[in-house]
């Protein structure tokens, strides 16, 4: 066979020369913000009884549950991050010390 009648150009081949991303690094990379950032706000909320930090953190729940890819859905981590901000609510409005009119 002819090297002119090849369809491969050897002289214009690239090499992916990345390094590749270890175990942790990959974990890393897909470390879900939006949850981070509400269990944060859902213990601020809590803790302080701040009405606003609980509106935060059920907005970044959302978010959370919105981006969430179906190959890394924790049932635990989900069933938490709701549960943590639908608890924080109701201990701000229904709780011993909640406001008779909100």
């Amino acid at each position: 066979m002819s090297s002119k009648s090849d369809p491969r150009r050897p002289p214009t081949a690239t090499f992916d020369l990345r390094p590749q991303l270890t175990q942790t690094e990959k974990e890393a990379a897909n470390l879900d913000y939006y949850a981070l950032l509400c269990f944060m706000f859902a213990f601020i909320g809590i803790i302080a009884k701040y009405k606003i930090a609980l509106w935060i953190s059920v907005v970044c729940c959302v978010a959370s549950l919105a981006n969430m890819k179906s190959a890394e859905s924790g049932v635990r981590a989900v069933t938490s991050t709701v549960s943590l901000c639908l608890m924080g609510l109701a201990m701000a409005y229904f709780g011993p010390n909640a406001p008779y009119f909100v």
